[in-house]
């Protein structure tokens, strides 16, 4: 195969690090930074760049699958571009800023039969999976409460460049709580059923140099009657992670870190606990990676497609909605 990276930055350079991992030896990258191309080149001895997609077009190159790794808001057209060429996508989180363009990428896809995964790492941790087991195996009964935390401090995520610089500090850009982590969304989408409704507050609250909203907290109900809320932002110090499931035959936390997950059973009147600090979580992108590979060969199917991707997006929209107008909106 023959792969595409758009977007050399460190999510980029993390994904060809893995395919290469994985055995893949055509990789052709699309950077505007020169200095980012000098890196590629130097780490990875990646020599096909080039500044845009059109570059790579003309260059006579064709290509098989790409990693679209570029700021959220410049996900689609290229996606769109690609697409009609048969090139399947590997796109990371969230699909978009918006929904404009997510329903002819949808199309085309279909179309031309190409495989479009959403990247949303978090479902091939192996103490999510676990989660998922248990409450398919029903271990505590019916979904009743949901909770979901994802707190971090923004300056600390890429301690090498101005925090004020990067993505994540600028809405236009697609960066802010709401879009970028919205891996919290898709846990609890996964693990308890799809939300139809929210009352959001996002704001910038805080004293952080940054033009996008720095906290998030949404109240949701989902299809089986279950509530729930979700809390993100980007001011807590230290790191933290949870999600706690309620059910009428007990309880599922899983917290990071440590990575754990435990559940209490309520016939047992006693918490087990199933301990995952020992795994790599590098080895997460991996295992997302392959089975977007075993995909395209007709091997596998997709954990996060192009409609779970689009799903998302919708709840993302009605929440910011919801901000702005101070009120609920169903979805």
């Amino acid at each position: 195969m023959h792969f595409l990276v758009l977007g050399g930055g460190s999510i980029g350079k993390r994904h060809i690090g893995n395919l290469q991992k994985i055995g893949i030896e055509k990789i052709t990258l699309i950077e505007t930074r020169e200095d980012r191309q000098s890196e590629v080149r130097e780490k990875y001895g990646i020599q096909s760049i080039y500044a845009s997609l059109d570059e790579a077009f003309a260059s006579g190159n064709s290509f098989d699958a790409a990693v679209v790794a570029i700021p959220t808001a410049y996900h689609i057209p290229p996606s769109i571009e690609l697409a009609k060429r048969g090139v399947h996508l590997f796109v990371e989180k969230p699909l978009s800023h918006n929904l404009e363009g997510l329903e002819e990428l949808t199309r085309v896809a279909k179309e031309k039969n190409v495989q479009v995964m959403t990247a949303y790492v978090f479902r091939f941790h192996k103490s999510i999976q676990k989660m998922k087991e248990l409450l398919q195996a029903k271990e505590i009964g019916e979904i009743r409460c949901v909770r979901a935390l994802n707190s971090s401090w923004l300056p600390d995520w890429h301690p090498w460049e101005d925090y004020r610089n990067f993505y994540m500090a600028s809405l236009a850009q697609g960066g802010g709580v709401l879009l970028d982590e919205s891996h919290s969304i898709d846990m609890v989408r996964w693990l308890a059923g799809e939300i139809t409704g929210v009352f959001c507050i996002d704001d910038h609250i805080s004293d952080l140099e940054v033009q996008s909203d720095d906290v998030c907290s949404m109240t949701v109900r989902f299809a089986n009657g279950a509530v729930g809320s979700i809390h993100m932002d980007m001011l807590g110090r230290d790191h933290r992670k949870s999600l706690e499931i309620i059910g009428s035959e007990g309880t599922i936390v899983w917290t990071r870190p440590p990575d754990e997950v435990k559940v209490f059973r309520a016939k047992d009147k006693a918490w087990e606990t199933f301990n995952y600090d020992k795994e790599d979580f590098a080895e997460c992108y991996i295992r997302e990676m392959q089975n977007f590979i075993g995909a395209i060969e007709g091997k596998e199917k997709l954990v996060i497609d192009i409609l779970d991707g689009v799903q998302t997006m919708k709840v993302i929209m009605a929440a910011f909605q919801s901000s702005d107008k101070k009120t609920w909106v169903n979805i």
